[in-house]
């Protein structure tokens, strides 16, 4: 089976973090999710583990495990 849309890191991603703009906990959401609700996907986006801020206002609606990639907004 193709592993397109598997995390890229072999280790386990924590289910919770904190985001990298207001520090509000944030859930992990599917790539697929990420993927389906993004308007304008960066070329080379990192096959990584992203989370979902759902904070009011927050500019990173979506942002990924290592921080070293810019979040997503909707």
């Amino acid at each position: 089976m193709s592993d397109c849309c598997s995390v890229a890191d072999g280790s386990k991603a924590p289910a919770v973090k904190a985001c990298p703009v207001n520090g509000a906990r944030s859930k992990q959401v599917d790539m697929l999710t990420v993927k389906s609700l993004v308007r304008q996907l960066p070329l080379g986006m990192p096959n990584t583990q992203y989370y979902f801020c759902e904070a009011p206002g927050c500019d990173a609606v979506y942002f990924p495990l290592d921080h070293t990639s810019t979040a997503l907004p909707p």
